[in-house]
């Protein structure tokens, strides 16, 4: 989560899970198998963003 700029609360908010849950994960020395996908797809979405981002004042606005 660090590594991608997210805090765990951040992180429940944006799977839709109580911050609590998470937390407990770290407790419990389990975390649910969907979140290392999740996280690599977050990852790719936002370094997609920040290439979009860039490209966008070079990129012509078609109406």
């Amino acid at each position: 989560l660090e590594n991608l700029g997210l805090n765990k609360k951040d992180f429940a908010n944006a799977v839709n899970m109580s911050y609590t849950s998470v937390t407990n994960w770290k407790q419990n020395n389990e975390v649910a198998g969907w979140v290392d996908s999740w996280l690599e797809n977050y990852a790719k979405a936002k370094t997609l963003d920040d290439v979009a981002k860039a490209l966008k004042p070079y990129l012509k606005n078609e109406k």
